[in-house]
């Protein structure tokens, strides 16, 4: 999505406000124009918006709080997933989803809320929400990747596509996981640890896809295309 702003402002000091990375809105310009009409300097410039409005506020929204509650992201995770895959086109997104334990039993005592998408009822796709500060914590990144791949050792069965999607959120930072139902390959690939060295498990660097950003927008949107493909 692409908005075009004119702005009169009285002092030079304004152009700044446009390339501050606090605001999500102007810090992805791609096209300014400066003119100076007297006292007034004239701002022309074209913006990358990478979704609609009311995602970009609930997010907005979730990164008060989101840093520390996973649950504050439940929303903007829910209505971005609605418009990557809208009900009208046959899918569905399932809010919840327990974890099964080692026997196999729903676990409601650790309940966590994930996304999975149905199409028509079998699974194509999931998301897993952590909180924005797991990025900075070396257990709780790698407690997210055993999360994940438990998911998938959740849905497998039930996979008619080639390959399912598993989507770790951390914050506004995602890690994108595919397994292919024939071989049961999970990429990222396993990082095995080793009880003399210390060695991290879950590198911070594979959660390097900012979901607010034009390059978030296009990874996704990317991913929505294959999943759509593969159901069709």
């Amino acid at each position: 999505m692409l908005r075009v702003y004119l702005v009169v402002a009285s002092h030079p000091s304004y152009r700044s406000s446009f390339f501050s990375t606090g605001t999500r809105g102007y810090r992805n310009v791609l096209y300014f124009q400066e003119t100076r009409i007297t006292s007034f300097h004239i701002y022309l410039l074209a913006v990358a918006m990478p979704w609609p409005p009311h995602v970009i506020r609930a997010f907005e929204i979730a990164s008060q709080n989101g840093s520390t509650i996973e649950a504050e992201y439940y929303l903007p995770y829910n209505y971005l997933l609605m418009h990557l895959f809208p009900p009208e086109e046959g899918f569905l997104v399932h809010p919840q989803h327990p974890r099964r334990d080692d026997e196999g039993r729903l676990n409601y005592v650790n309940f966590t809320i994930i996304f999975v998408i149905l199409y028509p009822q079998k699974p194509v796709l999931f998301l897993e929400v952590k909180p924005g500060d797991f990025i900075r914590s070396r257990p709780a990144r790698r407690g997210a990747d055993r999360q994940m791949r438990g998911r998938f050792s959740d849905f497998i069965e039930s996979v008619e596509i080639p390959t399912i999607y598993g989507l770790s959120a951390i914050g506004t930072n995602l890690c994108i996981y595919t397994q292919d139902r024939e071989t049961g390959y999970i990429q990222p690939e396993l990082i095995l640890g080793d009880r003399d060295y210390s060695i991290d498990i879950a590198p911070a660097n594979r959660w390097n896809l900012d979901v607010l950003t034009p390059q978030g927008e296009e990874q996704l949107r990317n991913v929505a295309t294959h999943v759509k493909n593969m159901c069709a």
